[in-house]
């Protein structure tokens, strides 16, 4: 759901809201209905209408079947039902638009008859405007540099696999080798599974991010609280972390970072302590990807951040120490070559 609304609104910029809540809708249908499909409602420009996702990838039902499915939810809701899949093939997104479906694929097409709405392959047209990394990429480049040998390969894999290693779907690594293989980082092997290779050595690859500044900054803000903030396991970033991995002294503000979709599911539920503006004993930066999955990865980091990400948090300060810090991380975790 996170990937139809960065679709919908972003990259067709259409008004669009999810609502979350879909308790009332099962109540109304019949089990076989609730048992195939997630259900939520939503707002499109506008529109009141209901999502229809299927739960399970396999045995789905036929086009046929799915057709008098959403028949059956639109008499007992009386919205327009929009079925909702992360991929299916082309021959049956064809079908879908012969027999007039309602239907969308993030980043592919969406189709809705019924609110004469239309876009096809709209992800296309900015394929080759890529100017730095997406999040997704940038995290599968961190995880390139830093692992070695031992560690879980990438690359001549299926992305599938990398999926599943990235607790991600493969549209999100399709989409991420689609922008690496843009900016001339990595090139996509096709066929039957897809696979990508890094086109240049560690270190090449390394100072091209920098000269090209390919990097993004992965904090998407950050917020202070007087209260430490509920969460299980806490990753260490900002000087924090530093001083983890070069010689730089320890400050006083408590840095932790956390990824957006489990801080907005804290604020959500109102689990979330209150927030400051600018001071607070805990500073929590909310990051664009999530920063404890590498953790699970590489046992060596600990409780904090990548080196590399902290690299590019840091890489526009001009602090004489800070500069010192990240020369000790390119010598210590980007200078090894293979």
């Amino acid at each position: 759901m996170n990937e139809l609304n960065e679709y919908i609104e972003q990259e067709i910029g259409l008004e669009f809201h999810i609502d979350e809540h879909k308790t009332h809708l099962e109540k109304k249908l019949p089990l076989y209905l609730t048992a195939n499909y997630q259900l939520n409602t939503a707002w499109l420009m506008g529109a009141e209408v209901v999502l229809a996702r299927l739960k399970y990838q396999e045995d789905q039902p036929t086009i046929g079947q799915m057709h008098k499915h959403m028949e059956s939810i639109r008499e007992i809701i009386n919205l327009p039902v929009i079925l909702v899949f992360e991929y299916i093939e082309a021959f049956k997104r064809k079908r879908l638009v012969q027999q007039r479906i309602n239907f969308i694929v993030p980043f592919k097409q969406l189709f809705i008859p019924e609110l004469m709405m239309a876009f096809t392959e709209v992800k296309q047209v900015k394929t080759n405007e890529d100017s730095c990394f997406t999040p997704m990429a940038q995290l599968l480049t961190v995880y390139w540099l830093l692992s070695n040998n031992e560690d879980k390969q990438i690359e001549e894999v299926p992305f599938n696999e990398i999926a599943n290693l990235f607790e991600t779907n493969a549209m999100a690594i399709t989409r991420a080798a689609d922008n690496l293989a843009n900016l001339n980082i990595c090139t996509i092997h096709t066929g039957r599974p897809k696979s990508l290779t890094f086109n240049q050595s560690k270190q090449d690859t390394w100072n091209s991010i920098k000269e090209r500044h390919l990097g993004i900054h992965p904090v998407l803000k950050t917020v202070f609280t007087d209260e430490r903030p509920p969460h299980d396991k806490w990753i260490n970033t900002n000087t924090n972390a530093l001083t983890a991995f070069t010689d730089i002294n320890p400050g006083f503000q408590h840095f932790l970072a956390l990824d957006k979709a489990t801080y907005q599911a804290y604020k959500k539920t109102n689990q979330w302590p209150q927030e400051n503006r600018s001071e607070g004993e805990f500073a929590t930066e909310i990051w664009k990807y999530d920063p404890a999955l590498l953790n699970g990865k590489f046992r060596w980091l600990g409780n904090n951040t990548d080196p590399i990400s902290l690299y590019l948090c840091f890489a526009n300060d001009e602090d004489e120490r800070i500069e010192e810090a990240l020369e000790q991380i390119e010598k210590k975790f980007i200078w090894l070559e293979e």
